[in-house]
């Protein structure tokens, strides 16, 4: 809990707006639940997406690597995944669990290809093979 509120504290002092982001997500059997994680992003992130995507040309999984809409204490916060935290208390709520598959949004699972619904059989993970494979971005 302390280092937590030592993040909180950090986000305020960084950038105006909340210190959780929440955001809907799908999880096991489809079913959605509201995914928390401390705010890495200006607080405009969303709507600035749609311009971000096309001039980046990538509308379902939408990565940058210099990403603009990331703040300075979000770009260390994703760097050693603190911002991920707050998820405990989805893994609590048994929303989650501790390690499986990326929670996706509701538009990417609209766009999944028909083998890859298999994924929403189970608990989406805090965190997975792809995050404990050395991922860097």
């Amino acid at each position: 809990m302390p280092v937590m509120i030592a993040i909180a504290i950090a986000i305020r002092l960084d950038s105006p707006g909340p210190v959780l982001f929440r955001q809907k997500r799908v999880g096991a059997r489809g079913e959605e639940f509201e995914m928390v994680k401390f705010r890495t992003m200006c607080v405009d992130a969303e709507e600035r997406l749609a311009q971000l995507q096309r001039d980046v040309g990538n509308d379902v999984l939408f990565k940058m690597k210099n990403d603009p809409r990331v703040t300075r204490v979000g770009r260390l916060l994703r760097r050693f995944s603190l911002d991920e935290l707050p998820q405990l208390f989805n893994v609590l709520g048994g929303e989650m669990s501790m390690v499986g598959p990326r929670h996706p949004l509701l538009r990417e699972v609209e766009g999944y290809e028909p083998d890859a619904v298999r994924r929403l059989r189970v608990k989406p993970g805090l965190t997975g093979l792809w995050a404990v494979s050395g991922r860097r971005v």
